[in-house]
């Protein structure tokens, strides 16, 4: 593992810690969405911006990030 995966996987580990502490925390479905995204598992990007939404369904950095996680799923296939 290089020391970019592994910064982005604790990355990952402490935003989950935050989830965990407080499911609401849209900043932290962001967050942990951007680290997915970083990881190439961008449906769980998808998923945490959805549930970011749901939460906080007017965030704008929640939906643009989920527009660049589709765009990427799209360009993979």
């Amino acid at each position: 593992i290089t020391l970019a995966n592994r910064l982005v996987i604790e990355e990952i580990i402490e935003w989950s810690r935050k989830l965990e502490a407080d499911p609401n925390d849209s900043h932290a479905y962001l967050n942990r969405a951007v680290a997915y995204i970083k990881r190439g598992d961008i449906d769980k990007a998808i998923t945490d911006c959805r549930f970011g939404l749901l939460r906080d369904p007017d965030n704008q950095e929640l939906r643009e990030t989920l527009k660049v996680a589709v765009a990427h799923k799209k360009s993979a296939k």
